[in-house]
Formats: structure tokens, C-alpha cells, sequence
């Protein structure tokens, strides 16, 4: 796909989140030069993975 970002600057907010840091690929794969905006406590913790988070164990009751 084509958006014509050749030679186009795009600033992302939040580039360091989960789908800010999507969007920052997205558009370098595009062909835009990315400058990426993001605070200084989403620079210094990971990303969390949407496959880490665990669910609570059922309770079963008799």
C-alpha cells in the first residue's frame, strides 16, 4: 500500500506504547522519516506483551 510518505517527516506521540511504536514501523516502512514523542516513564519501562497478562485461576467451590 501507498500512502506517499516519501520524503515526508511524521511526529508520533506515544511512539514507545504498544501502538504507538506499531505506528512509528507502519510509517518508516512507508517511506516517512519518524520522529517519535514520548514521555520519560515510557521510555525507561518496557512495553508489556498482551500475551503476559495472566487471567485469575477459576475458584471452584463444593
Amino acid at each position: 500500500m501507498d500512502f506517499g510518505l516519501d520524503d515526508k517527516t511524521a511526529l508520533v506521540t506515544g511512539g514507545a506504547g504498544r501502538i504507538g511504536s506499531e505506528d512509528c514501523r507502519v510509517l518508516a516502512r512507508e517511506g516517512a522519516e519518524v520522529v517519535i514523542a514520548t514521555s520519560p516513564i515510557a521510555t525507561t519501562s518496557p512495553t508489556p506483551s498482551p500475551h503476559s497478562r495472566r487471567r485469575p485461576a477459576a475458584s471452584t467451590s463444593s
